[in-house]
């Protein structure tokens, strides 16, 4: 069964109210925020947050959500939201290795007075705008990282009310960023047509690797540069996306047929089965036999 046909199957499923992350009693409109820092995959099950906005921001790693009828692949640097109430989850109820920053936030659309204590206009524009942004996934930027690490940071430091009036700040500057990140989507997703053309040059070289040099070479720019400028669109390592797209190659020759899993691993330059079990199961949470079994 494919990773999309899976998905279908979760969004049938029974959604669970999950909390999770740290409460936040000391701002009453912010419920809920973490920073996950995954080296193996973890689980993320079909569920929903009644009443409250969620706001994602991928730093690192590669991931599959989906919520409603939408299935979305983010990579690092990208931006993902919930509506209230709305269910969702991973693709096959994973999350794979990442370094995901969350919050769940009241966000109404009238918001009642003292809403994170804004006067009333700068209230409504607010809600307003982040209800009216065109589409769940954008592009963000690293700021939003430190922004959630500050929060954290002042959040658990809740008996000093400077902290908490700067966590408040915080959490409105965030906002507003989320709007101003969501409303530039267009030009934001684009990626340059060299690392373009490095992708498509990995995903036609599964079954034989290519090293890096030889990729790098290809798009002609210099191995370092090539590498910076990789990572900083789109969000991880060229080896580690390379290594995800020969997993998930591998992946696929698992549901496809019954070759023995030791030819699928030569056959996408892994050393041993045993390598390809390990990498499977560290970016999919899932062993190779139980893609066979489903």
């Amino acid at each position: 069964m494919s990773s999309v046909a899976s998905s279908r199957r979760s969004i049938n499923a029974k959604a669970e109210i999950r909390p999770h992350g740290r409460p936040c009693k000391s701002l009453p409109e912010l419920t809920l925020l973490g920073i996950q820092r995954l080296t193996t995959a973890g689980s993320l099950k079909t569920h929903l947050h009644p009443g409250q906005m969620e706001i994602c921001y991928l730093q690192r790693g590669r991931i599959t959500w989906w919520a409603g009828n939408d299935v979305v692949p983010l990579q690092g640097g990208d931006v993902y939201l919930t509506w209230p109430g709305e269910i969702h989850g991973g693709v096959d109820d994973i999350s794979e290795p990442c370094r995901l920053c969350f919050l769940t936030v009241h966000v109404p659309r009238r918001p009642p007075a003292g809403f994170l204590r804004l006067p009333a206009k700068e209230a409504h524009t607010l809600c307003r705008r982040l209800h009216a942004l065109p589409q769940r996934h954008f592009r963000g930027g690293e700021d939003l990282f430190w922004k959630f690490e500050r929060m954290d940071s002042c959040i658990q430091n809740r008996e000093n009310p400077l902290a908490v009036l700067e966590a408040r700040a915080t959490l409105v500057t965030l906002l507003a960023d989320v709007v101003r990140y969501g409303e530039q989507t267009v030009q934001t997703m684009r990626l340059s047509p060299k690392v373009l053309e490095s992708i498509t040059i990995m995903e036609r070289n599964l079954a034989a690797p290519l090293l890096l040099e030889r990729i790098a070479e290809s798009v002609r720019w210099s191995l370092s540069h090539f590498k910076a400028r990789f990572r900083r669109e789109v969000g991880e390592s060229p080896a580690q996306y390379y290594l995800r797209l020969r997993v998930r190659g591998a992946v696929d020759a698992i549901r496809r047929n019954d070759t023995p899993l030791v030819q699928i691993a030569l056959d996408f330059g892994f050393n041993s089965s045993q390598y390809l079990a390990n990498c499977v199961k560290r970016i999919t949470g899932k062993t190779p036999s139980s893609y066979r079994i489903s």
